[in-house]
């Protein structure tokens, strides 16, 4: 007999943010307290953990608390499961919690299941900035029930929210530290094949407190992943009703890290070629049939697997009206129509622009397509490129898709229809317009209304009529939302109204004036009749720093209800960030005006795009950036080569920042900028999703060790001395919590918030674009790059430069480098090396722009 009906297991290593709302959710559980005992096994916490738990141990009995060395999660939930004495064990992380019915509905569960399961599972719940989003695990199931592993093997087990018999005879493998739970729970599965479901209980995994996206990143688990998919192999081998479990399970955890990219060796000089190799060992022992029928993977992405297999290899056959993807054993795949994605849809008063990529699994095995366009009888060839779509949700290039852009003049009676040919056979298309389109997919809109020609999507082809003709479609759709949202009608009518002024929009990010707003201050003072406005956020009291009172009134707050009418109506936007946030004010709704919006989005810029940033800024893939500022001749060419720009699409003025730029008197230069830039994964989002918050994982990171170490070295302040030199540091916004554990000792070293490039002598920074403005400048420049490996890697948002640092200046990785390279920079100081960097241009930058816009607007 066992004392208590289930023990409850709580590794616990610094915790103690999240610990008492864990032990909260067990003191509130329905099952009573003598029935169920909580074993806190403390893994060498540094912080308050164990002092919490033992406050609340003196008010619950049942709480035991046990403290070791830290040996690991997988030794403190084996400490755990030795000493606990309940029937069943449930295990429960230190930052997570349960709902109030868990162990009771599980126990209940359990008693009546016990001779058929050695593991029952429940639903899960992932909670992040206060929501709660259910997991996809088990979504089919409504009630309690037996699974039979081996007929429903995607269920795919891999989290902990599990409860096992209590027998001791199976332990957690101390020698792993990635993939140790999904090994436990599979072998804890090997016996009887099957896993208990209680529909009622509920795991809530609190997300906000996890640093699993650095643990789980190929950085640090290549291995350990490789290790863990021959692991799955092997018992699949051993146990064949396993079988089809642990190759789904394989494909469940790669289904995730493909979506991540948390899948490829980027850090690895090699990582290609070793990526391929030990991704063909694991597919080659997976059925095509079962990569091509689990739920868990995207088409694109099973497409991608199928294609890296050399064993079983799958080949194409390719018929008039359809095609197949089959192997040695049969037909896999079957489709007859090709995907034409379009991701930008306008009408410019009799041009219609269709900008987007084809889409199918077939073009992986086959040579480039055809795309035809029929504009009535007219039979015309599109030129295609590879689309940067190819990355089909995710950074790794996973499928060949081919991307297009077209310019045609419309009349009404057109009728337009494309068609692909492969291989000289032909195949119809299949249409997909994306969400910002007027004729748009998601909200099934499928007429844009537009004078003098409109255009609607019917019956695979594109139908253009006058607009007179369907005018009176276009007055019940207005009836229809009138009836439907008086509110949205009224705006949509106010907006119609002021569109026939000219209206320019311009936009920086939240609580930044940058190229928008200097773009702003220039354009404001021209009389040509078009009417300007700056969308700012925050707190309007900061208006009065940077605007005059005239240029205030032309001020309008993020998603006012002036910022919604000014949104519909405008003709040019002009941002500084190509993203959606920072200038759109509306998400769903903006399908009901999507047919009086049609303005031209110029791309300032922020930052000189010296990264491979393609998967965001791509014109195939991005929905708003018409034109982009170039400011150097290695952009220039992104622009064209990858981004697939178009020479007219690109306008080389350089940012108007530049135009700020001026160097002080050289007696006034005595100081030297530390100026690093922020990293993905050394922040996490805030509950408002624009903020950045604080990791723990921060001052165990190599970034900051070296910084802390050039910072805090005494060699630093002796050497600014010697050369009668200061030292300022400047974080980026998104590191600015991060101030006081930078904040330096020295008085020869300051924090600023605000700075003036310059005004200082030389530039230590890494990958921050901030470097241009200083080689603008002819400033020297020094990068430190702490963490290299780690930004290689894909652990920030890009891990690729297009122009490589050492082209402008020396390249250090270490505390003591960069106090070598700095040293040699004081001694000898010369200018960074960048000739020719930049693009010609006039003096004045946001004149040259303005011209170019003007001209745009003719």
């Amino acid at each position: 007999m066992f004392p208590y009906k289930v023990s409850v297991v709580i590794p616990v290593y610094n915790k103690g943010k999240y610990i008492s709302q864990c032990l909260d959710s067990l003191m509130n559980q329905t099952l009573s307290r003598d029935s169920f005992e909580i074993l806190c096994i403390n893994d060498g916490s540094t912080d308050r953990s164990a002092d919490i738990i033992k406050k609340h141990i003196s008010t619950a009995k049942n709480i035991k608390l046990f403290n070791q060395e830290n040996k690991g999660v997988s030794s403190a939930r084996n400490k755990g499961i030795l000493q606990a004495s309940g029937k069943y064990i449930l295990f429960l992380d230190a930052d997570d919690r349960i709902s109030n019915n868990t162990l009771a509905d599980i126990v209940t569960f359990f008693d009546e299941v016990e001779n058929e399961v050695d593991l029952v599972t429940y639903n899960i719940f992932y909670e992040n900035k206060g929501k709660l989003t259910k997991g996809k695990r088990g979504e089919h199931l409504k009630q309690n029930c037996v699974i039979d592993i081996s007929k429903e093997y995607d269920i795919a087990q891999t989290t902990m929210n599990i409860c096992i018999k209590n027998n001791k005879k199976l332990l957690f493998d101390e020698s792993l530290d990635a993939y140790e739970d999904q090994t436990f729970i599979t072998t804890t599965l090997q016996n009887k094949g099957k896993i208990g479901w209680c529909n009622t209980a509920s795991y809530i995994y609190n997300k906000d407190a996890s640093n699993t996206h650095i643990t789980n990143h190929p950085l640090h688990s290549y291995d350990k992943i490789l290790y863990y998919y021959t692991k799955l192999l092997e018992i699949g081998r051993n146990t064949s009703y396993m079988d089809k479990y642990c190759k789904t399970l394989i494909l469940y955890n790669t289904a995730w890290r493909l979506k991540s990219d948390y899948l490829f060796p980027y850090h690895l000089t090699n990582g290609k070629e070793s990526f391929d190799e030990d991704m063909q060992y694991i597919l080659n022992n997976i059925d095509n049939n079962l990569i091509v029928k689990t739920k868990w993977l995207l088409p694109e992405h099973k497409t991608y697997l199928l294609s890296l297999k050399q064993e079983k290899r799958v080949f194409p056959i390719i018929k008039n009206n359809a095609w197949w993807l089959c192997d040695t054993n049969g037909d896999l795949l079957e489709e007859k129509k090709i995907g034409l994605v379009i991701e930008r849809e306008r009408i410019n008063g009799t041009t219609l622009q269709l900008i987007g990529f084809l889409k199918s699994s077939l073009f992986s095995f086959t040579d480039k397509p055809t795309l035809w366009m029929y504009v009535n009888k007219q039979k015309i060839s599109v030129d295609l490129y590879e689309s940067a779509n190819s990355c089909f949700n995710t950074k790794i290039k996973t499928n060949i898709f081919w991307g297009f852009e077209i310019k045609h003049p419309i009349h009404p009676g057109d009728s337009i229809t494309f068609k692909v040919s492969i291989d000289e056979k032909i195949f119809d298309i299949n249409f997909w317009f994306r969400q910002w389109n007027n004729i748009n997919s998601v909200t099934k809109n499928f007429i844009h209304f537009s004078s003098p020609v409109s255009v609607e999507y019917s019956n695979g082809r594109l139908l253009c009529h006058a607009y007179d003709d369907i005018r009176n479609k276009h007055i019940n759709k207005l009836k229809a939302l009138r009836k439907k949202s008086f509110g949205r009608y009224c705006l949509y009518i106010l907006a119609k109204s002021v569109k026939k002024f000219s209206i320019w929009l311009y936009s920086d990010f939240i609580n930044v004036f940058d190229n928008a707003y200097l773009q702003f201050k220039h354009d404001i003072k021209k009389k040509d009749g078009i009417w300007r406005f700056y969308i700012y956020s925050g707190d309007k009291e900061e208006l009065r720093k940077y605007f005059s009172l005239r240029e205030r009134f032309f001020c309008i707050k993020h998603k006012s209800l002036f910022h919604r009418i000014l949104f519909i109506a405008s003709h040019k936007i002009l941002t500084s960030y190509g993203g959606t946030t920072p200038f759109i004010p509306y998400t769903k709704a903006f399908a009901i005006y999507n047919d009086i919006i049609n303005f031209e989005t110029i791309y300032l810029q922020h930052g000189v795009m010296h990264a491979d940033c393609a998967y965001l800024y791509a014109k195939d893939r991005s929905p708003f950036i018409d034109r982009i500022i170039a400011s150097t001749h290695f952009e220039t060419k992104y622009f064209k080569e990858v981004l697939h720009f178009k020479q007219n699409d690109i306008i080389p003025s350089c940012m108007p920042r530049f135009s700020t730029l001026k160097v002080s008197e050289p007696e006034k230069r005595n100081t030297v900028l530390f100026a690093p830039s922020w990293r993905l994964y050394l922040v996490r989002r805030a509950k408002d999703g624009f903020k950045w918050e604080a990791t723990d994982s921060f001052t165990e990171s190599d970034f900051y060790k070296e910084t802390a170490a050039f910072l805090t070295d005494p060699a630093l302040p002796s050497l600014l001395r010697r050369n009668n030199i200061r030292l300022d540091i400047k974080l980026h916004p998104n590191f600015y919590m991060y101030k006081e554990l930078l904040r330096p000792k020295s008085d020869l070293i300051e924090m600023k918030d605000q700075v003036s490039p310059g005004d200082y002598s030389c530039l230590i920074t890494d990958f921050s674009s901030f470097q241009f403005d200083f080689i603008y400048l002819e400033i020297p420049v020094i990068y430190f790059i702490p963490d290299a490996i780690q930004i290689q890697s894909g652990l920030h948002s890009y891990r690729k430069l297009i122009h490589p640092p050492q082209d402008t200046g020396p390249v250090t990785h270490t505390a003591t480098e960069l106090l070598a390279a700095l040293e040699r920079t004081l001694s000898n100081p010369s200018a960074s090396k960048a000739p020719d960097l930049f693009l010609p241009h006039k003096k004045d930058i946001c004149e040259n722009i303005y011209q170019h816009v003007m001209r745009l607007e003719k």
